[in-house]
């Protein structure tokens, strides 16, 4: 059994190539993350991230604490919140593990997502 908490943080606009797996990170994630094949093939390039969406997991029966998925945003809106969200529960479901809380702030996207879910 688990918490899950998601918190939304602010990042300088920029763009940083990583050659040890040749790739270009500081653009928005779109909401298909799992598939990242079609991130920015549609001829146009993704804008320029300034927030990071953050996803956390806290096991309730020990200390231990630890990230899983991070999302890169620009003014991220509910239907957005609420496939991040879909996507990490559904991850953490498929390898066993039963959520009984999730945690975010009062921003108005949260809780218009909590509605929905």
């Amino acid at each position: 059994m688990c918490s899950v908490a998601t918190d939304e943080m602010t990042l300088d606009e920029k763009i940083i190539y990583d050659e040890n797996v040749d790739k270009v990170f500081g653009y928005v994630t779109t909401e298909n993350t799992f598939n990242e094949e079609n991130d920015g093939k549609q001829g146009k390039k993704p804008p320029l991230a300034n927030h990071i969406l953050a996803f956390v997991i806290i096991e309730i029966f020990s200390n231990h604490f630890f990230p899983v998925g991070y999302f890169l945003t620009r003014s991220i809106k509910k239907d957005a919140f609420y496939s991040f969200t879909n996507q990490v529960l559904e991850l953490l479901y498929g390898y066993g593990y039963r959520v009984f809380r999730l945690v975010a702030d009062n921003h108005k996207v949260n809780v218009a997502c909590f509605v929905i879910l």
